[in-house]
């Protein structure tokens, strides 16, 4: 089985936090999936990340490594986070990932920064506050979504947030039990191949779609539950010092079998253990 890993452009955590609505954190070194009380409500209010691989990295592994038609018909890509810290799960907690369908700057802001840096993504822009260009929060496409949803709760979740694919071949999920890794192993050939898609042939969706990256947070029902927060996950960044940045990974099977000689294809096979070791090292 051969691996090959490439490592992600820009990622980013944006908070629904009325206070952090406009906060960019493109160049921290944690990505989080958090739900942080209000300093007047009391109500909990959720994170959310966004990340996004290079579509030169892509179309190099697909083309170059694993080969167009190998990628076709015998390959996984999986979405790799590694934890940081986990603090006060639930028990059992699942986490979506969903194809973005429209881009965003990293920004080079902090959560630590003061005054607060709105130089990138944040619940509010896809960019930034002086292109001002707002994630779509109404009238979406058949084939999108964003906050606003039949599930959602409109004084939690009213605005902004990402917008994102549905569908079943626009995301994965990950189920976490108490005591497994919190390390993100999500299943995104799916989402992976309408990129190649797009990228190779130009198809557009349903067959293909342009690589904005993916968007990871918890489940509706979880988000928009004001009175309990279901624990805080962290996640290296591409901005980390250590050796654990995000990753998509891609396995095949690169093995290779040259029959035998016709020679050899016929009449009996003699195996012998002749002088074969009791012990073996």
């Amino acid at each position: 089985m051969a691996y090959y890993s490439i490592i992600t452009e820009k990622d980013t955590t944006i908070y629904r936090h009325p206070d952090r609505l406009k906060m960019n954190t493109g160049n921290d070194e944690i990505l989080e999936l958090v739900k942080e009380r209000g300093n007047t409500d009391q109500l909990l209010y959720p994170s959310r990340i966004l990340i996004k691989f290079k579509n030169e990295d892509i179309q190099s592994v697909i083309k170059d490594t694993i080969g167009s038609t190998k990628f076709e018909t015998g390959t996984s890509a999986s979405l790799k986070l590694y934890s940081a810290t986990g603090r006060n799960l639930a028990t059992t907690m699942n986490i979506n990932v969903y194809a973005l369908s429209q881009s965003f700057d990293e920004g080079t802001g902090k959560y630590s920064n003061l005054p607060t840096s709105s130089n990138g993504a944040s619940w509010v822009y896809r960019n930034n506050t002086t292109q001002a260009d707002k994630w779509i929060t109404a009238s979406f496409g058949p084939e999108s979504t964003g906050s606003i949803s039949a599930s959602g709760n409109s004084i939690l979740l009213p605005q902004g947030g990402g917008v994102w694919y549905t569908g079943s071949a626009f995301r994965a999920t990950q189920q976490f039990k108490v005591g497994e890794s919190l390390d993100t192993d999500f299943d995104v050939f799916s989402i992976v191949k309408k990129h190649s898609a797009s990228l190779f042939a130009s198809d557009t969706y349903p067959t293909g779609i342009i690589n904005n990256g993916f968007l990871i947070k918890k489940p509706d029902s979880i988000e928009c539950n004001v009175s309990y927060s279901f624990g805080e996950l962290q996640y290296f960044s591409v901005d980390t010092h250590t050796i654990y940045p995000p990753k998509l990974i891609f396995k095949w099977d690169d093995s290779t079998h040259n029959s035998q000689s016709l020679a050899k294809q016929s009449g009996d096979l003699n195996v012998s253990l002749y002088r074969d070791r009791k012990t073996h090292v």
